[in-house]
C-alpha cells in the first residue's frame, strides 16, 4: 500500500493531565467554526495497547510468535472502541447503576466508546492497518493463541523498525484527520487526549 499523503491536515493539540481544564479549552476552541472536535477522547494513540505502545515496543524484540501476539492485541484493542456488543452495554449500564464512578465495580474498558460513529468507516481503516502490518497469514497455533478460535491462522511480520512503523502510522492517523473534518466539514482537528504531551518526543 502507498503511504504517501497528499495533503496535510492540521493539528491543534491541547494537553495536560486530569482535572486541568482539558475539557472546557477543547469546548471553547471547537466553538469556532472551522475547529472540528470529538465529545470524548479516543485515547487509541497514547493509551496501553495502542499506537504509540505498539510503535516503541514491537520493534524492541522479535520472534515468530511475536507479531501474531503483538499485532492481533494491537488490532484487537482498535477493534474495541470500533463497535460494542449488546452485552457489553448492558454489562456498563448494570456497574454504573450500583456506582456511576465505578469503584464498587468497575464496568467494561472503553465502555461508550464507538468510534464508528464519529470516524466515518474506522472499521475499515483498522483492517487495512493490519494488511500493512502483516506480511501473511498461516493455519496454525502456539500455546498463546487464544481460545475457541474456529481456523486459527497465525499472523507472521518481520522485524519492523520505528522508521517502517512510522509511515504507516502517519497514513493511518492523517485518513483518521481527514474523514473526521469531513465529516464535520471543517478545517482543523482538536486533538486533547489527556497527557498526550508526555509522548511528543515519540
Amino acid at each position: 500500500m502507498d503511504h504517501s499523503i497528499e495533503r496535510f491536515s492540521p493539528v491543534l493539540f491541547v494537553s495536560g493531565s486530569g482535572r486541568s481544564g482539558t475539557n472546557i479549552t477543547k469546548n471553547i476552541f471547537s466553538r469556532h467554526s472551522q475547529i472540528a472536535s470529538l465529545p470524548f477522547e479516543y485515547r487509541f494513540t497514547i493509551d496501553p495497547r495502542g499506537i504509540l505502545d505498539f510503535y516503541n515496543t514491537y520493534p524492541q524484540i522479535w520472534s515468530p510468535f511475536w507479531p501474531d501476539y503483538k499485532i492481533n492485541d494491537f488490532l484487537s484493542f482498535l477493534h474495541s472502541l470500533a463497535e460494542q456488543s449488546d452485552e457489553k452495554k448492558e454489562t456498563a449500564k448494570t456497574a454504573t447503576k450500583l456506582d456511576p464512578k465505578g469503584l464498587s465495580i468497575s464496568p467494561p474498558s472503553y465502555s461508550g466508546w464507538e468510534l464508528n460513529q464519529w470516524i466515518p468507516n474506522f472499521t475499515e481503516l483498522i483492517d487495512e492497518l493490519g494488511k500493512s502490518l502483516i506480511a501473511y497469514k498461516y493455519p496454525a497455533i502456539w500455546p498463546g493463541t487464544n481460545a475457541g478460535i474456529s481456523h486459527n491462522e497465525m499472523h507472521f511480520a518481520p522485524h519492523l523498525q520505528k522508521k517502517e512503523l512510522l509511515p504507516i502510522f502517519q497514513y493511518f492517523l492523517e485518513q483518521i484527520t481527514q474523514r473526521i473534518l469531513s465529516k464535520q466539514n471543517k478545517s482543523v482537528f482538536l486533538e486533547d487526549n489527556t497527557y498526550n504531551i508526555l509522548f511528543a518526543s515519540d
